[in-house]
């Protein structure tokens, strides 16, 4: 089930791309020691989902697909606009192709990484079955993989895809491939901690600030909980993961979380609106509370909040179990005497 969805989505990225960045402050990032734009070397025999493609075909499309991530090379100096990838590969087809494309993305946000005129390059044409091909393909980023769990996938396609736009050239096969991708003569770049690449986080806890706004200028409050019927409380779950703050590592036991966030409401909100920090990744099985004890549940902000007024609330927490995947907020107001609110964010 897994790969049907994730094929799925896979689909949908190769019909768009978004791009996304923002800064703000932390104690202790690790630091490449290689300055940006720089390049990044791929072999696709390298990748961590090993080194065969086997293409389906993508739900509701005519399109064949496969997976190829890259994310443990990358993680501890995520790509950056401006960056350029060396794709090199070396592979043998089952079934002739007249050509496959990559598009680089972001599995995690499901975002591509390139432009879309790039995707629509062919990385390899011509290829017969049983028959070796090799090349090298360069790829300049549009986009950024913002954080150290954004999943990093070289994505491959054929069929009515997005060189469609010579259907002579490039003709339907309507079967599925599999490709044996064997090692070039260049390795991976590697940005791992024992690569000598980047400067480790150092000892000690670390504070996190995190402006909320950086990922999310809107934040809307909805039903939450409800009890006979009847709405207990208003509810916004909010991932923060992106925020730059998270780009190279999660908050470990010991370190500190602040959050915090300058708008306005769109209604009165008089009763007390409570604040907890949870890891709701996959990694961490959609539910993991890295805040306990009195560190659990703090109140956002000391004063009611009038509707069209500017508010700040900020509220720091000690994390006590390290996150695994991921980091978010999840705030919380009594439902009575209130209803649902829209914040909207204010520049200070």
């Amino acid at each position: 089930m897994k790969k049907n969805l994730s094929l799925v989505a896979m689909a949908a990225v190769v019909c768009s791309f978004f791009v996304g960045c923002a800064s703000t402050s932390n104690k202790g990032a690790f630091v490449s020691t290689v300055e940006h734009p720089r390049t990044y070397v791929i072999d696709l025999a390298d990748a961590k989902t090993g080194n065969v493609s086997k293409f389906n075909l993508l739900s509701g499309t005519q399109i064949y697909g496969s997976n190829n991530e890259f994310t443990d090379f990358l993680k501890y100096d995520p790509p950056q606009k401006g960056d350029t990838f060396e794709v090199h590969y070396k592979g043998v087809s089952d079934i002739d192709l007249p050509g496959i494309e990559l598009c680089i993305s972001n599995h995690s946000t499901w975002n591509n990484l390139i432009s879309q005129e790039q995707c629509e390059l062919a990385l390899a044409e011509d290829i017969k079955a049983g028959v070796p091909f090799e090349g090298v393909k360069t790829y300049v980023l549009d986009g950024t993989a913002p954080s150290a769990t954004a999943k990093v996938f070289f994505d491959l396609y054929y069929d009515n895809c997005l060189i469609k736009n010579d259907p002579a050239k490039y003709p339907v096969t309507g079967k599925k491939a599999t490709i044996t991708w064997e090692k070039t003569d260049v390795e991976t770049t590697n940005t791992a901690l024992d690569s000598g690449e980047v400067v480790t986080r150092p000892e000690g806890p670390i504070e996190f600030v995190v402006e909320v706004s950086d990922v999310a200028k809107l934040l809307q409050f909805d039903v939450g909980d409800t009890e006979n019927g009847n709405v207990v409380n208003f509810k916004t779950i909010t991932t923060i993961t992106d925020a730059p703050v998270f780009k190279y590592y999660l908050p470990k036991k010991g370190d500190t979380v602040t959050v915090s966030y300058n708008g306005t409401s769109d209604v009165d909100i008089n009763t007390p609106i409570t604040l907890t920090v949870v890891d709701n990744s996959e990694a961490a099985g959609w539910w993991k509370e890295i805040c306990a004890g009195a560190d659990e549940w703090k109140t956002w902000g000391d004063d009611p909040i009038v509707a069209g007024q500017e508010f700040t609330v900020k509220q720091s927490f000690t994390v006590t179990s390290d996150a695994v995947g991921g980091v978010a907020i999840i705030a919380i107001y009594p439902a009575e005497g209130a209803t649902g609110a829209l914040w909207k964010f204010i520049r200070k």
